[in-house]
């Protein structure tokens, strides 16, 4: 038996389903502008927004090195998402689940 990882733009899809049946309306993304995998996620996931009646409230893109977000959480928690949508691998992916 073969097991492949379900796509980017599935696993998209079900986030952005689960925000929308949870009442998250306003959203926030984090990316990782240096990865071909942050990029296009994202860019999948925007395209996407509406039809999950989200808006999307902050954008902001991380660099592959970036180990620490805490100041970029603070702006983010000013803008008071309901939501934020991190599609982020490697060092940021850490920083975020330490944040």
């Amino acid at each position: 038996m073969s097991l492949t990882p379900l796509t980017g733009r599935i696993v998209g899809e079900k986030l952005l389903r689960y925000m929308q049946v949870a009442g998250f309306m306003q959203v926030t993304a984090i990316y990782d502008a240096d990865s071909l995998f942050g990029r296009t996620g994202w860019t999948t996931k925007k395209e996407m927004l509406a039809r999950y009646g989200l808006e999307l409230i902050g954008e902001y893109s991380v660099h592959v090195n970036t180990q620490h977000l805490s100041t970029l959480l603070e702006k983010i928690e000013a803008n008071r998402p309901q939501a934020i949508i991190a599609w982020l691998a490697g060092p940021p992916a850490i920083a975020f689940g330490k944040a």
